[in-house]
């Protein structure tokens, strides 16, 4: 069985790579205590083994985390294995398309919350594919909007009034 990404595990950012280590090692430590607790409540002996062995990387987790170098290319694997597959996920949407494709905002902050890649990375990859970033729209402030609405009514009053 192939090991898992160690940030993977932990939930921790790695695009950019989490470096505060205090952060890291209580990620580390609530690891190993969530999976000891899961540990203790098992009763089938598959999923007994299968933690037994997660449990079992604690120690190189530990090591490789603290040291900057593994951490960093722990990240690097990590953040390649997730653009790869945001790339295949481009090719399938951009099957039989035609025209200008183009990727919203909203789109890139749902992937960025599913697969922890940076914005910049995901509009990267989109634009590296071929795909126009669409822009956010100005957002108009409804307080200045509103203040000047009885303005604007007078106004208009008076107009129907004189017949303008």
């Amino acid at each position: 069985m192939e090991r898992r990404n160690y940030f993977e595990l932990l939930n921790l950012p790695f695009d950019p790579p989490e470096s505060n280590t205090r952060k890291i090692e209580k990620a580390i430590e609530e690891w190993k205590k969530n999976l000891e607790m899961v540990l203790a409540n098992a009763s089938d002996q598959t999923k007994q083994k299968a933690i037994q062995e997660e449990l079992a990387l604690y120690e190189d987790m530990k090591a490789s985390m603290k040291e900057n170098k593994t951490r960093n290319a722990e990240a690097l694997a990590l953040k390649k294995q997730r653009s790869t597959q945001l790339e295949q996920m481009i090719d399938i949407m951009s099957y039989g398309q035609t025209g200008t494709l183009e990727v919203t905002d909203a789109l890139v902050d749902h992937i960025r919350s599913k697969m922890g890649l940076a914005q910049s990375t995901i509009q990267n990859l989109y634009t590296k594919k071929g795909w126009k970033l669409q822009l956010k729209r100005k957002k108009y402030p409804l307080m200045i909007i509103f203040c000047r609405l009885p303005f604007i009514m007078m106004f208009v009053q008076r107009s129907e009034c004189c017949n303008l």
